[in-house]
């Protein structure tokens, strides 16, 4: 069931992003599916000789899951815009 949900979910993703807008919306569905993975094996109990691993692998999740929300914030932020200079202040500038 989680990998068939994960899966679905993952393919949604998969659209081409052509705006910063679009692609914060990516890392947003994507942190999504980091976060579902991340309560998927946080359920499992690895036996004692896979724990090192298991548990390194659910921080390894959760940092992507950080750098992905951060990365989406980053975008959704405005760009700023500045103004063009006009051609009469470009040549009044020249030497």
């Amino acid at each position: 069931m989680l990998n068939r949900k994960i899966v679905k979910r993952a393919k949604a993703i998969g659209r081409p992003a052509r705006t910063p807008a679009a692609v914060s919306r990516g890392f947003d569905r994507l942190s999504d599916v980091v976060l579902a993975l991340d309560k998927g094996f946080a359920k499992l109990k690895p036996p004692y000789w896979a724990e090192k691993a298991a548990y390194g692998y659910l921080d390894d999740l959760r940092d992507l899951g950080s750098a992905l929300d951060s990365g989406s914030s980053e975008l959704a932020e405005p760009v700023p815009r500045f103004p063009r200079p006009s051609r009469s202040t470009a040549r009044s500038t020249a030497p």
